[in-house]
């Protein structure tokens, strides 16, 4: 599972056992295990964010390893270079053909697997094909699935949304009109001052969402 975005790695999985954590990161650092909020103990050296204690319980099993300070060996200082080699797995070649998650769906898979039973070994996520995921193999995207029954839990993904969005009626629940202090309705605007917002534009394209604004 590729997790795209931000994360400070020094801050979910912390290097208690080192004094030099606590005097770069004063303001931020987190409280040793057994203290209040405290980290959950890994070993001596390196504890777990509390906000990551469901994962705890894997490594307790040793389901888990953590491999911290890693990094590739291109010296790429490129942000969108880096992501790429992540994703093809070949770092330093931009020309890689495919995605590394490709290559083993395709060979758990088998060479006589049917489109169907090959598309079973990998799951996108998402409506956009990843580069992790280019190549010859055959990859399942979610945006395929729309309105399939073989969906897996759908009843449970269906359910999951309804509780999500239990109490909205419509779209235009989302699209109220900004009420500031001392607001008061006027009944015409100067062309010079008077300017939709992009809120405001966006709602009014939605009749129901129209009527919600203008009431």
């Amino acid at each position: 599972m590729l997790l795209r975005g931000g994360m400070d790695g020094l801050s979910m999985v912390v290097p208690h056992g080192d004094a030099g954590y606590y005097q770069a990161r004063s303001t931020i650092a987190l409280p040793r295990p057994g203290e209040d909020d405290g980290l959950l103990p890994l070993d001596r050296m390196f504890g777990l964010h509390p906000a990551m204690a469901p994962l705890h319980p894997f490594w307790a099993s040793k389901q888990l390893a953590f491999v911290h300070a890693s990094g590739s060996p291109d010296p790429s200082r490129s942000h969108f270079d880096a992501q790429d080699f992540m994703e093809s797995g070949i770092p330093g070649n931009k020309s890689a053909p495919g995605g590394w998650l490709n290559r083993p769906a395709g060979v758990l898979a088998g060479p006589n697997a049917t489109p169907a039973s090959q598309r079973m070994h990998a799951l996108n996520p998402g409506p956009t094909m990843p580069r992790i995921f280019s190549g010859p193999a055959l990859v399942t995207s979610m945006d395929s699935l729309r309105g399939s029954s073989r969906l897996a839990d759908g009843s449970r993904t269906a359910e999951a949304f309804a509780r999500l969005y239990r109490g909205r009626t419509t779209s235009a629940a989302t699209c109220r009109k900004p009420r500031r202090p001392g607001w008061k309705r006027r009944t015409s605007w100067p062309a010079t001052t008077r300017r939709r917002t992009s809120a405001e534009s966006r709602c009014r394209r939605s009749p129901a969402a129209r009527r919600n604004w203008d009431s």
